[in-house]
């Protein structure tokens, strides 16, 4: 399989959760995909985009396909400022599976996390 890669933006949502959209070379124009954190989250984290969430989004063709994968974001540890940097893994599933499906970096810019990610070849 060919090495995917592309851009997608994420919001943070009051409850904690994800809203956003992503965009590659294979899909014909910025796709949705949300990720839901959980129900048990603190107050404290929802303020926060590291965390692990269910990642939800449709894959284009003539019947779209539904793929959930399980998404944690970290901190990136870097000299400048490590809360506006991250690190992104998709791995297949919800049930946090091995297999990694996409791996990403993004930064933040006014609330939104911006980013680029790829697929392992």
């Amino acid at each position: 399989m060919p090495r995917t890669h592309g851009t997608f933006y994420f919001k943070l949502t009051t409850a904690g959760h994800l809203l956003g959209e992503y965009s590659n070379p294979g899909t014909p124009r910025a796709r949705p995909e949300c990720a839901f954190r959980g129900d048990n989250i603190p107050n404290s984290d929802r303020t926060s985009f590291a965390g692990t969430y269910i990642s939800t989004w449709f894959e284009p063709g003539e019947v779209p396909e539904a793929v959930m994968a399980t998404l944690t974001i970290a901190a990136k540890s870097a000299p400048a400022d490590p809360t506006t940097q991250f690190t992104l893994i998709w791995t297949e599933g919800a049930s946090g599976s091995p297999n990694v499906m996409f791996r990403g970096e993004a930064m933040l810019n006014d609330g939104i996390l911006i980013g680029h990610y790829h697929s392992d070849p």
